[in-house]
């Protein structure tokens, strides 16, 4: 089970190494796309690159939709 699970890691590092260096540029368009489906904080709670993308877009901050009360 522990090769599997190695195996499974080194066949997927190179996606994951591929989504590590995508510009901020990039991940703020796809945010734009996306900032109705979640609030902009849960995007920064994935890990620390996305938090910076997500503080640093104004966009995403422009309307927050507290909810009825």
């Amino acid at each position: 089970e522990r090769d599997a699970l190695a195996y499974s890691i080194r066949k997927h590092s190179a996606i994951l190494s591929a989504v590590r260096r995508m510009p901020p540029e990039l991940w703020n368009e796809i945010f734009k796309s996306a900032s109705f489906a979640a609030p902009p904080w849960s995007l920064g709670l994935v890990c620390r690159s996305w938090r910076n993308v997500a503080l640093a877009n104004p966009y995403l901050w422009s309307y927050i939709n507290a909810g009825p009360r």
